[in-house]
């Protein structure tokens, strides 16, 4: 009886020691363990005898369902070498964990470059991102298409060797070829801010030279003005300098369309306002000196006193002029005719001369008045014009409406000098 027990012992024991990696095979005999020995007993015991028997045959019977259970354990150890290959646990799970590492690590680039259409590049490092760009293509890109080829290696052995397991790569080349797309589009955009900026230096350099020429040419004529000091002199400059107003206005339109790209710009807007800012002193020093100048020899010339005194003058010629008319048309006959036609033209001439005449003396009879009375309101508009001398806009239009308000400005000067 123990030694049945014993028999049951050794053929239960290696069953459950099965199914691990490393385990005997099941064709091993440590697998399955050493085969029961016959039983020999010297006893002359009927009793005895016929136990033995029967454990002879239970032990015959154990044999052959052990031997079943060998070819069963056989067949299904079979069947798991067909579905799993040659491949080990390990090395799947190793190829699993690389090609999820460059999935992720290409979708991550995709996205980082992919988004470079909506970045705005004007207020970053160009060379910098160039330069970061141009490493990450020789290191970190280089090194991950180095794994993206042994990952290729890897999956062509696995399906060599019959792995059953998904080892496609499919995802891996169409994500190679999104982010070969993504990188070029990132390529092309900081090309084409590259080539922005060196336009707009361009530009820059043809604007400054224009406001610099613009600013030089203000400031040489303020220099000759304030040199000047003989009053025809300083009467026909300041007559030149109002005819080239005209060109000079044209000059700033053109100055402010070579601004309209570069805005908004600090610098361009500085620029302009300078411009401005000078263009216009220019012009009220001229005035000043002008309106200076003429006071000055109207006080020395003595010609209002003169003109108040002469006032009634120009009435009396006036009425003298009407009564030899009148004079001149009583003849009636042609030769009398004849005889005073050249008196008669030449009294209308002077008939006609009359009015101009009769302006100018009212204009000096109260030249000192006006100007007195001009030169508080002017002291406040040019103190207002060059305070506020810092509107800028980036649209045109605005700035055509600017330059309509500017030319009423000029009309309301014109007048008042009147």
């Amino acid at each position: 009886y123990q030694r049945r027990v014993h028999g049951e012992q050794q053929f239960r024991q290696p069953l459950a020691a099965t199914g691990g990696w490393g385990a005997p095979s099941p064709q091993s005999s440590e697998y399955w363990g050493s085969a029961p020995q016959p039983i020999t007993v010297k006893s002359d015991d009927p009793r005895l005898k016929q136990e033995m028997q029967n454990l002879e045959k239970e032990n015959q019977k154990l044999r052959e369902q052990l031997k079943n259970l060998k070819t069963d354990v056989s067949q299904l150890m079979t069947t798991i070498s067909s579905q799993q290959g040659d491949v080990a646990f390990a090395e799947y799970a190793h190829f699993l964990r690389r090609r999820t590492e460059l999935e992720s690590w290409l979708r991550e680039k995709k996205a980082f470059y992919g988004a470079s259409l909506g970045c705005d590049f004007k207020a970053l490092d160009l060379n910098k991102l160039r330069n970061e760009f141009t490493d990450y293509k020789s290191n970190e890109r280089s090194k991950r298409l180095h794994d993206s080829r042994e990952l290729s290696t890897m999956a062509h052995e696995l399906r060599l060797r019959k792995c059953k397991d998904p080892v496609e790569i499919q995802d891996i080349d169409r994500l190679w070829t999104d982010l070969e797309m993504a990188e070029h589009t990132y390529e092309e955009v900081l090309k084409d801010e590259y080539t922005r900026r060196k336009v707009v230096k361009r530009h820059k350099t043809e604007f400054s030279e224009e406001a610099n020429r613009l600013l030089e040419w203000c400031r040489m004529q303020k220099t000759n003005l304030e040199v000047l000091e003989d009053p025809d002199q300083i009467q026909e400059f300041c007559a030149s300098l109002s005819n080239t107003t005209t060109q000079m206005e044209n000059n700033f339109e053109v100055l402010c369309e070579m601004a309209e790209a570069l805005l908004p710009d600090k610098d361009t807007e500085n620029s302009l306002v300078e411009v401005s800012e000078v263009w216009l002193n220019l012009q009220i020093f001229a005035h000043e000196k002008l309106r200076t100048t003429l006071l000055e020899i109207h006080q020395k010339s003595k010609l209002e006193d003169d003109v108040r005194a002469f006032s009634g003058y120009s009435r009396r010629v006036r009425y003298f002029l009407d009564e030899v008319e009148k004079l001149l048309n009583l003849p009636s006959d042609d030769e009398s005719m004849e005889v005073v036609r050249p008196a008669l033209n030449l009294c209308h001439e002077l008939q006609q001369d009359f009015g101009p005449h009769q302006l100018i003396t009212d204009h000096l009879s109260d030249f000192t008045l006006r100007m007195e009375c001009l030169r508080d309101n002017f002291t406040v508009l040019k103190r207002c014009v060059l305070s506020k001398l810092t509107f800028m806009s980036r649209h045109l239009s605005i700035l055509n409406a600017t330059y309509s308000r500017q030319r009423e400005f000029d009309d309301s000067v014109k007048k008042g000098a009147d």
